[in-house]
């Protein structure tokens, strides 16, 4: 058998098509980023299996309470699923059920997805995460951001899952550094806990920026297909080493109710109080009101010769009337006496 020298630039042509890679997922994503854990409000590294409680520089024996890092690239639109319940700011490397990087639809490589998009499941509804009371709190599906960290002094990516009750001060954080018109990558933060939160809650803070030399290396290192694969944009796998069992997926008729659920909390949103409909009654005296419609015409009735006879010829334009002259009648005696009478006003002269 002849070996072809590994190093050999021009490839077989049996190895450059028709060739799966898809082998290599299995392989290559299984461990391939470190991940850093919040539990119990210390700083963890997880690389390749082995757990590193980060503590204070001049202190090994104390529990580090802050670090400064940069993010190198964030992706704050991640959601997971676990059917198993899973503690918030967990960040030990158990694959979820179902998972979403973009926050529109699953992952085509999640092993149990829960819908077709992540709208319309019900585990993405406000209510159908139950509290350790038995009181629905929040949702089942959590948001949550992705980012790939890194000391500023050197680049290495490490994955931070900030849980959903962490992502009000990321966001402030971020909006702050856009406002200086500066990318986040540029900025030199500081993550520590809020110590008043029962849960882990991370707080951020701006506290310098990277130097010429440190930004050119997070530059380069944002596009890479390590970081890539941190935030996932590049989704062939989620960087997990115990896979979940699958579970039955959820059926036609939970999904319509949950479209039913979320329809009646639309309707809910849309409805005012009776104040509120006072107001809108003023305003609508206030505005100006269409003028009323025209009546509309009743038909016009033909009429006949034999319709008219009995009525009158309606009457035309006036014109001025010229005097007749009085009819001339033939006078008797008596007449002439009684105009005399009248002439004289008596009749006993």
């Amino acid at each position: 058998m002849n070996i072809i020298k590994f190093e050999d630039a021009k490839l077989p042509a049996y190895l450059t098509s028709g060739v799966s890679l898809d082998i290599n997922k299995e392989v290559v994503r299984g461990s391939a980023f470190p991940t850093m854990s919040i539990k119990g409000m210390k700083f963890t590294i997880n690389r390749d299996g082995v757990k590193t409680i980060i503590t204070k520089p001049d202190d090994p024996d104390e529990v580090a309470q802050n670090l400064q890092v940069v993010f190198v690239r964030a992706n704050l639109h991640a959601k997971t699923f676990y059917m198993k319940r899973y503690s918030e700011g967990e960040s030990d490397n158990t694959r979820p059920d179902c998972y979403s990087f973009d926050g529109v639809a699953p992952s085509p490589n999640a092993v149990n997805p829960q819908a077709k998009k992540c709208a319309l499941c019900p585990n993405n509804q406000w209510g159908s995460r139950s509290g350790d009371d038995g009181e629905s709190k929040g949702k089942a599906c959590q948001d949550n951001a992705r980012i790939a960290v890194s000391a500023p002094d050197k680049v290495d990516p490490i994955l931070l899952r900030v849980p959903p009750k962490s992502l009000k001060p990321l966001r402030e954080t971020l909006k702050l550094i856009a406002a200086r018109k500066l990318p986040y990558n540029s900025a030199v933060i500081r993550i520590g806990f809020d110590r008043e939160a029962p849960s882990p809650v991370l707080t951020f803070k701006p506290v310098g920026l990277l130097d010429e030399r440190g930004y050119n290396a997070v530059h380069e290192a944002y596009e890479s297909e390590l970081v890539r694969a941190i935030v996932g944009l590049d989704d062939e796998g989620y960087g997990a080493v115990e896979v979940a069992k699958p579970t039955s997926t959820i059926d036609t008729s939970e999904i319509d109710a949950a479209i039913t659920a979320r329809d009646a909390t639309k309707k809910a949103a849309s409805r005012v109080s009776a104040d509120d409909l006072d107001d809108m009654a003023e305003l609508a005296d206030l505005a100006p009101k269409p003028a009323p419609k025209p009546a509309p015409a009743k038909p016009v009735k033909h009429v006949t010769e034999d319709d008219l006879d009995g009525f009158d010829e309606p009457p035309k334009a006036a014109k001025p009337a010229k005097a007749k002259p009085a009819e001339k009648k033939p006078s008797s005696g008596s007449d002439l006496l009684s105009g005399l009478e009248d002439l004289l006003g008596s009749t006993d002269d």
